[in-house]
């Protein structure tokens, strides 16, 4: 791990990546005067990411002059993404990262930055959030959560048990894992005449396991740290799209804050923010490498222009169902100012 600063984010990123059980962490000698965040984390508890939150919590504290420090409830503790959202509005669970899939009921347009095809690089993703980052920031604030910073957690892939040199074709006769909350994967699948199998982030790893399903989508990163990549054992040398969330406190515990304690705490995070998301991108790149040392065979896609006119086509289809036409000009524009020779 490079630094803690990066070990804390892939914490904060990687929530999407479910695995149960778990046990709840102080990161920091509570008293009476010290306000306690609860965060969820669905990563599992590890020496490493105890001592890396540790030195998170460290820090917060001593930038609030000791007034707020973090509990941590690992490895799905308080529940799955929907879970803890809504132990959130609750007021049982203060913070947690969230995928933009989870975010998208309370930044209904935020899904833009999930949209297929769109974007082919990291200096596209980034343009596209400094334009519309604020504004996704004020609707999610208006919806109950403020947002901290964004981030992603590298390029989506297909890992495989067999061999899928084309998408439109192979995947058919495959049992591919269906994210149940992603409407995006469920039309996808729709196009290419693909049945796929729903489960919740979860039940991924089980399934691989059981063999009720043989296809899962995820960067280098999450294939590494769920261990998919164990029971995968190809994937696709191409990659598409990014995965993308934030990382949220609900709005009535950052209200709860003295102003001081929560400028403190969003400058920390804002401090940190470009530096940690550069770590994370070369750590898929990392990932990627790993997984292939280990066995894992890259397989060349040969009907990427079929997958991106569907791509194509599904971008068109949610205009006006997940975000405005207005909006989808805009970032195409944008993307096209940063797209590369």
């Amino acid at each position: 791990m490079k630094s803690y600063k990066s070990a804390i984010w892939l914490l904060l990123t990687t929530s999407f990546l479910c695995i149960p059980g778990g046990e709840r962490l102080t990161a920091h000698a509570e008293n009476s005067k010290t306000d306690i965040l609860r965060v969820a984390m669905l990563v599992p508890r590890s020496n490493v990411w105890v001592i890396e939150a540790k030195k998170w919590s460290d820090k917060l504290t001593e930038a609030t002059k000791g007034r707020l420090s973090v509990r941590i409830y690992w490895g799905g503790a308080a529940g799955d993404e929907r879970a803890v959202i809504q132990k959130m509005r609750e007021g049982q669970i203060d913070a947690s990262a969230i995928s933009s899939t989870s975010l998208s009921p309370y930044v209904r347009q935020v899904m833009i930055m999930e949209a297929p095809g769109l974007f082919e690089n990291y200096k596209q993703l980034d343009e596209v959030l400094k334009t519309l980052g604020e504004d996704f920031e004020t609707e999610a604030y208006k919806n109950g959560f403020k947002i901290l910073g964004w981030g992603d957690i590298g390029t989506v892939r297909i890992l495989s048990k067999q061999p899928i040199k084309k998408i439109t074709r192979d995947m058919r006769r495959m049992r591919p894992w269906l994210w149940t909350q992603s409407a995006m994967m469920k039309e996808f699948y729709r196009r290419i005449g693909v049945t796929g199998i729903p489960l919740e982030i979860p039940e991924v790893y089980p399934g691989l396991l059981s063999g009720m399903i043989d296809t899962v989508f995820g960067s280098a990163i999450a294939a590494l740290a769920a261990r998919w990549f164990t029971k995968t054992p190809y994937v696709t040398k191409e990659s598409s799209g990014f995965i993308t969330g934030a990382f949220v406190v609900a709005r009535k515990r950052w209200d709860s804050l003295e102003p001081d304690v929560s400028s403190a705490l969003h400058n920390l995070a804002r401090k940190y923010q470009n530096d940690i998301v550069k770590d994370l991108r070369k750590m898929d790149v990392e990932a990627y490498g790993r997984i292939l040392k280990r066995g894992v065979t890259a397989v060349h896609v040969e009907d990427i222009p079929e997958v991106q006119k569907v791509a194509k086509q599904l971008t068109d289809h949610f205009v006006g169902r997940l975000y405005s036409r207005e909006l989808l000009d805009k970032v195409e524009k944008i993307c096209a100012l940063h797209r590369k020779p």
